[in-house]
């Protein structure tokens, strides 16, 4: 038995912007959008200082900038100066920055649709904890879009990231605990305790 397709619907926040469908049958994707929104009475100059910092190596102003251009928060979007910073940052380790990568890599913002790409990117900021890439890949896993249908990955986590207090994917989690048996949740259970015992969220 196979889990309904979803629709993908990406959260967004930036002026003018609205849902976006994805590749075709594609699992419904959650991606936090802006941990770092930026003022919109905040001056010009502040955006150029940003940049400086981040040419300087700054891995926050680096994602800050990544971020900017992704929403085009106070600037046009820019696809393009977005997936320069953001990649610059998730190369360092930065999940947010990996989350944003990982998006647009799935989408094909700026770039050729990239569904290989986007595991990536998404699995290394599940992995240090976010619980949104977690959620992402979780759905992945569900319906088989990226990687091959896992069942029990994907209620692994999937449960992780509802632990942490997400709530995107929480009906796929429900589908998918029904699709179980009683030991394969027993087996989740511990591994998503597990890993959650053993990897904390990134601390900005």
């Amino acid at each position: 038995m196979l889990i309904p397709m979803l629709a993908i619907t990406m959260l967004w926040h930036g002026p003018g912007q609205s849902g976006t469908t994805s590749p075709a049958a594609a699992p419904i994707i959650f991606a936090e959008m802006s941990p770092y929104p930026v003022p919109e009475d905040e001056p010009v100059r502040e955006l150029a200082a940003l940049r400086e910092r981040g040419r300087a190596g700054e891995l926050e102003a680096q994602a800050r900038l990544g971020i900017i251009y992704y929403l085009g928060e106070g600037v046009p979007v820019d696809w393009d100066e977005a997936q320069f910073w953001l990649r610059k940052a998730a190369l360092r380790g930065h999940p947010s920055a990996q989350v944003k990568l990982a998006a647009m890599c799935f989408l094909g913002q700026g770039m050729a649709v990239d569904l290989e790409q986007s595991v990536v990117w998404f699995r290394k900021a599940a992995d240090q904890g976010e619980p949104h890439a977690q959620a992402c890949l979780g759905v992945m896993c569900a319906t088989g879009v990226g990687l091959p249908q896992d069942l029990v990955e994907a209620y692994v986590w999937l449960l992780q990231a509802r632990l942490r207090g997400v709530t995107d994917g929480v009906e796929t989690l429900v589908q998918v605990k029904r699709l179980l048996t009683p030991d394969q949740i027993e087996e989740g259970n511990r591994r998503a305790l597990e890993a959650l015992g053993r990897r904390s969220p990134w601390q900005s």
